[in-house]
This record gives C-alpha cells, structure tokens and sequence, in this order.
C-alpha cells in the first residue's frame, strides 16, 4: 500500500468525521436502509453524502427506514426527518409516506410548503430540480424492544404504478422539533475509523526502510542502473526533461482550448434541449391538462349531476390554500349519490384523483366509476374500514377502458351520518393524474358563471340573471303570501316577440301605438300619444 493512497484515503474520511456535530446526532444508518419491491437500491454514496438511489417497480415500493437505536425514547417524544430528492428519470407526479402505528407525522412539507397529508401524497412537479422534505413525527407508542420501532417508508408516485428513479441525498433524523444539516450517524463513523486504523497499520510496516528495499528489489520489472553501461548512441535521440515540460504544456494549452469549444458548444446543446422540453411538456398540459368532468367542484350547483340526496358547495380558506377554492360537500343529516355521464375512448387509458376530507362518520366517502352497464369498476376515498381524516388527502386511481366502452359515470358517494368534502376531483387521459383544472368549457368566478348550458350573472341583493339557449330571464326572491317564505320566483322572461315582467315602474309614461299612459296630479291620464 502506497503512502498516496492512504493520505487520500484519510482525506475523504476526515470530511467525514468533520461533519459529525454535537446535538445534530443521525439516527439513519446505512444499515437502517432497505428497499421495497425496486429495481435499484445502491447505497455507495451513503456514507459520503446520505444518498441512496433508488427506482421503483410498483405500487407499495418505497425506501425503508427502521430505526435500532431509540429503545429508550418515551411515548410522545418528536423527531425530525430532513432529506432532498431529485428525478433521475422516469415519471414522479406524487410523493408521500407509509409509517407504523408506532409514528404519527405532525407536519410534512415539500419545499418549504405545508402538505395536507403525508400518507395520502401530494402532488408534485414531474421534473428534475432538487426538492426539499421536512417531515416532523411524533412517537405514538414506546417500543418495548429492538424490533418494534416501526417502519418509516418514503414513496414516491405513491398509489400509482408509474416507474421513476429518485436520488434521495442528505437523509438525516434527530430528536427534537429542528432538523439538522446531514451528517454520518457515530456508529458508521466509527466503521470508517475502524477501516482507516487497519490502512495506518499496514502503513506503518510497509514503510520500514528494510521493507522498501526488499520490496524494491525483489519486484519483477526493477532493473538496475548499474547493470552496464549506457551507450551514447542510445541516448541521442531521447528527450530532456526540459523537451518533456515544453512538450507537455504545449499539449496542456492545446487540450483545454479545445475542451472549452466542446464544452461552450454542449451547453448550448443542453440549453436547446432543455428549451424543447419544457415546450414539449407545456404544449402536453395545454392539450391534456383539462378535466373531463363538468362542475367537478359543485360551483354551478348540481348541473350536469344526477342526485340522489343532498349535494352542496362549500368554499373556504383551507380550500384557496389547496389552490382549487370550492369543493362538493355532502352533510351529514343525508346520503349523496350525485352521477354525471362522461364520454370516454375505448381502449384508452385515464386517471381519477381527488383530494377528500371526511372527519366524521363510519361509513363510506367514495368517488366511483361506473362502466355502461351501471357495474361499479373501480373507486377512491375513504370506506367503513379506513377511519376518518381531518385535512384533505389525495386519492388517486388509474384504469383503461375496454375495447367497447365509450361512456363512464362518474359518482360522488357518501353515506348517512358521514361528512364528506370532495375537492379538486379530476378525470382525464392518459396514465398519470395530472393537476387540477375546470372543464375546458367552464368559466367561474364569484358573480358570474358560464359552461355549455349558458351564463348565471348573480346581483348583490340575492337575484341573477340567467342567458341561455332555453332562456332569457330574471330571477329574485319573493315573499310567498301563501307559506309566508322567500321564494325564488321569475320576474322577467322574453317569450317569443313578448316581454313577459311582474311588476314595472314607470316614471314618466308608457306609450303603445296611438295610446300613451301619463302621469297627473290625481292619477293617471290616457291620452293620444304624439
């Protein structure tokens, strides 16, 4: 072993030991690691920056954390898990989490952004930019052993079978409420220590003055400058070791002249690509990235939807920060079925997701897809056996239309005695759920709305007014003498050639023909109009 190499070797370590701080303690292991259903799982930077690659095979796959060492934590004690990932290739739309009943995540977040829900996934940009997580846990339970510490799984496109390669870097878990910059847990620090100790030791005996002699003169290649002499002719034509230096800073100068044309013209290339992309990627959204279902967050009441029950729409700050606004509520005193007809490509494949809150009730909450013959095929949500949540959580499912299926249902469902907030529900082609959108033909906002069916305009005193193919009319509340209830009735409607009104208020006069009505000081006066 050569003094070199372990001068390099006690470099690369001592960057190592250097980063292992006090208060900071790494509870990850490279042997806390394991892999779940994946095709690669390489741990060789692990040790010099917390890196794992890992690509996926499935649904359930995920990075697997088991921690060995916190047997004496107690029952509420916190943590923090830190860690970036970045897309190496493939496809990621969503990242979440699996943890044992021994953990309970209190905040997950995704650059710097709160998430609603670490086990149901969030939606996240397919690109390959370097991502922050911060997820804070608490310990639900204190372990009674070694092997009850409970699993913390990482899963990216959580729920979906889409394939990606993700190098997770600078994993790093402490107790306390802060995360901590990465570095080596003590116990593979001391592996490091262990191997470099035995490399100073073979050092050490190797560099004993009769133990490079020896080794010097008993190699097979060493010849000895004294075995003869050394012919003039032989030699003319060598270089000096001052040729050798010009010759070699001439190469120098020459290669780097060259490498930086290739490298500026690379880059440029890179740029080129990277541009295409992106308008590749942009034209797709443009083209894909609408919903097929009409009034999927229930803004325009219930059009478009069959209902069995009550259906409501509900818009509050939790929902603006979930950046959709409104979403289809279902109360608890009555059970929802609202159905809407989709029409659909055969043999084609789709993706429904939906972000649902139920935070009462045993029953089911459940977004359903029915095929034409009214056979339920598949569903999302939260049934009896999956309890209940407080924030809204993403839910997602894939599927491809048979060869003869030209039309779905879709169906909101919720039981009696059950809350359910259905939010941002989307229905589009392809394989990979993407963001939601309104229907390509839906244009809403607080006063005014437009789809296919026409225009809603809505007054500031509780009227609107609605222009669409079948009508043109006015709409206000009025007191009904009979049930002595506001009741919403039609004041104005064009009929044909005739305007068809309640009540008019004139100030000056009404004129029709030769006839015209005007006002006197005791009444009004029909006189000859013109």
């Amino acid at each position: 072993m050569l003094l070199g190499s372990i001068d390099i070797s006690f470099t690369q370590n001592k960057s190592l030991i250097d980063r292992l701080k006090a208060g900071s303690r790494n509870l990850i292991l490279q042997s806390n690691l394991f892999g779940l259903s994946y095709e690669t799982f390489e741990l060789d930077e692990f040790l010099s920056s917390g890196s794992v690659t890992f690509k996926n095979t499935g649904i359930g796959a995920g990075l697997g954390i088991t921690l060995k060492d916190i047997t004496a934590v107690k029952e509420g004690t916190e943590f923090v898990l830190s860690f970036s990932y970045k897309k190496v290739d493939g496809t990621i739309t969503s990242f979440g989490g699996f943890l044992e009943p021994q953990w309970k995540c209190t905040e997950f977040y995704v650059d710097g952004m709160l998430q609603p829900s670490l086990t149901s996934g969030v939606f996240v940009p397919d690109d390959m930019n370097i991502h922050k997580v911060v997820i804070k846990l608490i310990r639900t339970a204190a372990p009674k052993d070694a092997t009850t510490n409970g699993v913390i799984l990482l899963q990216p496109n959580i729920g979906l079978a889409t394939i990606a390669t993700i190098d997770f870097s600078g994993l790093m878990m402490v107790e306390g409420t802060m995360e901590a910059n990465w570095s080596p847990a003590p116990e593979d620090i001391s592996n490091i220590l262990g191997g470099l100790s035995d490399d100073v030791t073979g050092l050490k005996d190797a560099t004993q003055p009769e133990r490079i002699v020896q080794t010097v003169l008993l190699d097979p290649s060493f010849i000895s400058v004294f075995n003869q002499k050394v012919d003039i002719e032989d030699v003319e034509d060598m270089a000096t070791v001052t040729d050798v230096d010009t010759k070699i800073s001439e190469n120098k100068q020459y290669i780097d002249t060259q490498v930086a044309g290739v490298t500026e013209k690379v880059n440029v290339v890179s740029s080129s690509l990277e541009r295409s992309v992106l308008d590749i990627q942009a034209k797709f959204k443009l083209a894909k990235g609408v919903n097929l279902l009409r009034n999927s967050t229930g803004w325009f009441g219930t059009d478009f939807y069959e209902v069995t029950g009550v259906m409501r729409n509900l818009g509050d700050l939790e929902l603006e920060n979930l950046g959709i606004g409104h979403a289809i509520y279902s109360p608890k005193d009555s059970r929802l079925i609202a159905k809407q007809v989709v029409q659909v490509k055969p043999d084609t494949f789709y993706s429904l997701s939906t972000f649902l809150k139920k935070p009462n009730g045993t029953g089911n909450a459940l977004v359903c897809i029915y095929d034409q013959n009214n056979i339920k095929r598949y569903e999302i949500g939260l049934g009896t056996d999956n309890g209940n949540s407080q924030g809204y959580g993403l839910r997602i499912a894939n599927f491809k239309t048979n060869a003869s299926q030209t039309q779905l249902t879709v169906s909101f469902e919720c039981d009696l005695n059950v809350e359910g907030f259905f939010a941002g529900t989307m229905l589009n082609e392809g394989p990979t759920a993407l963001q939601w959108s309104s229907h390509s033909e839906e244009i809403a906002n607080t006063n005014i709305q437009m789809n296919l069916n026409g225009m809603k305009i809505k007054g500031s005193d509780g009227g609107y007014t609605i222009m669409s193919p079948s009508e043109f009319a006015g709409y206000y509340p009025v007191l009904n003498e009979e049930t002595n209830k506001m009741t919403m009735e039609r004041i104005f409607t064009l009929n044909g050639d005739t305007t068809e009104v309640n009540k008019i208020q004139a100030k000056r006069g009404i004129a029709m023909g030769l006839m015209a009505i005007l006002p006197t000081a005791n009444g009004w006066a029909f006189v000859r109009n013109g």
